[in-house]
């Protein structure tokens, strides 16, 4: 019984490790938003982010696409925002 566990756990483990060592890196293709009066960063996000991702992490790809030290953003203001090509969706190549 212990054999036929360690091999249900062996091959778990190593299905994960395969999934993990070759999933493929998201590719992000920058939108650009001129941000309205009231409007916050997060709620930016918000709209912008996968159904199954963090807030905080689209927060952070922002402010590293447009380089802010702090979340303050001003009416007016053009911003970057890296929203996630979905590699299903077909793709057409430019020359």
């Amino acid at each position: 019984m212990k054999k036929i566990l360690a091999m249900i756990y062996l091959s778990v483990a190593l299905y994960a490790g395969y999934n993990m060592a070759f999933a493929e890196e998201p590719v992000y293709k920058n939108a650009t938003v001129v941000v309205a009066s009231g409007e916050t960063l997060w709620e930016i996000a918000e709209r912008y982010r996968d159904p199954e991702e963090d807030v905080r992490i689209v927060v952070e790809r922002i402010r590293d696409a447009n380089k802010l030290k702090q979340c303050w953003i001003y009416p007016g203001q053009d911003l970057l925002v890296p929203v996630r090509v979905n590699s299903d969706d077909p793709q057409v190549a430019v020359k």
